[in-house]
């Protein structure tokens, strides 16, 4: 199977080859559902798009059928491409504090948006390709880890990977909680990269860190 190589513009999305099997875009298929939260499952709905895969975005490629729990292993797309996947989201997307939450209703609860390219059916997670677009991967035993806890959100910084055990550590952190002493806040989390829980008054969860939590640890509340 041969895939164009070459962007034409350095704005241009590339073309698939006729040898890939015609996929109509923005194409949303329901899939089973999980009773888990965490974001190592992958229950949701399926965007499929043939027309942005081209070899030189392809990192590691192996010809279908590649199997789901294999893909991490076996197919990864670059850093431009991934970027371009998500550029298409953004329209749809609305923020919510901090977050970009991309405008795909899961079909089930506890959902998330998978993604289908180039003849790989479901291929990846949404929160995979976005390490990706990060110049990240996803490696054996990791996930795509939501620091925000917000399992549509597509924030480029707030996603990472991390180990497993790692991610479900996140469960119940509270991040932060009032000050019994100023109006700022008290920042209780312990995880590394700390987790973000969005606080009116900051554009972002940097801005927060440097000008919204309590310097006083005395004062932190007893939890």
């Amino acid at each position: 199977m041969e895939l164009q190589n070459d962007f034409e513009t350095p704005s241009a999305l590339p073309e698939c080859e006729d040898t890939l099997p015609a996929v109509k875009d923005d194409l949303f298929t329901d899939t089973p559902n999980s009773d888990t939260e965490d974001d190592s499952e992958f229950p949701s709905s399926e965007l499929s798009d043939s027309s942005l895969l081209s070899a030189a975005d392809v990192i590691d490629f192996r010809s279908p059928p590649i199997r789901r729990e294999m893909s991490r292993e076996l197919f990864q797309l670059s850093s431009t491409l991934a970027k371009n996947l998500l550029d298409k989201y953004r329209p749809r997307a609305r923020a919510e504090g901090w977050c970009l939450v991309v405008g795909l209703k899961p079909s089930k609860n506890n959902g998330y948006v998978q993604v289908s390219c180039g003849g790989a059916n479901k291929m990846a997670v949404l929160q995979e390709v976005v390490v990706w677009a990060n110049g990240l991967v996803v490696g054996r035993g990791e996930d795509a880890s939501h620091l925000c806890h917000h399992k549509s959100c597509f924030n480029l910084s707030h996603i990472v990977p991390e180990t497993s055990a790692r991610n479900q550590a996140r469960k119940g952190c509270l991040v932060w909680v009032q000050c019994n002493h100023c109006e700022n806040k008290v920042f209780v989390c312990v995880h590394t990269p700390p987790c973000i829980k969005y606080c009116t008054g900051f554009r972002d969860h940097e801005h927060f860190l440097s000008e919204g939590v309590c310097m006083n640890i005395n004062e932190a509340p007893k939890l």
